[in-house]
């Protein structure tokens, strides 16, 4: 590789990363604010909800800066694949199998959604068929270069 041609490819890489790097962080900063008024001071006696929600925000921007970073390549379609695939599992352990609860003192709440959660793994199967087909359509286009 060339010097020129190496500059050419540090700077298209590096405004993508910067680009991704600075996309992440205004949702981090949005979750954030979620995290600390919401969270930690409605379930602030609840420590698992905490766990999960922090589980939840970090592969959220894990998954936000990957696929910004990896745009224009075979990679973004594998990990929006990964994504939806981590939604189904995180939805099925977060929610018990479609019954929450939660504890508050002396009072047990119960919620049994398992037919919206049988819709929201429905929607993430959608998603990961979508962007299977996306990454199809990519492969199939001519290149550009």
């Amino acid at each position: 590789m060339t010097e020129d041609g190496f500059k050419g490819f540090l700077k298209k890489y590096f405004l993508k990363i910067l680009k991704a790097t600075i996309l992440t962080s205004a949702i981090g900063f949005f979750l954030l604010l979620i995290w600390w008024f919401f969270i930690l001071g409605f379930f602030a006696d609840n420590p698992e909800i905490q766990t999960l929600f922090a589980v939840l925000v970090w592969s959220t921007l894990f998954f936000t800066f990957t696929v910004r970073a990896t745009e224009g390549t075979i990679y973004k379609y594998g990990f929006l694949v990964g994504r939806a695939l981590f939604i189904i599992v995180y939805l099925i352990y977060a929610t018990n199998g479609g019954v929450f609860s939660l504890d508050f003192a002396d009072f047990r709440f119960w919620v049994e959604f398992v037919p919206l959660l049988a819709l929201m793994v429905f929607i993430n199967i959608l998603d990961m068929a979508r962007s299977v087909l996306q990454a199809l359509e990519f492969t199939s286009e001519t290149p550009k270069e």
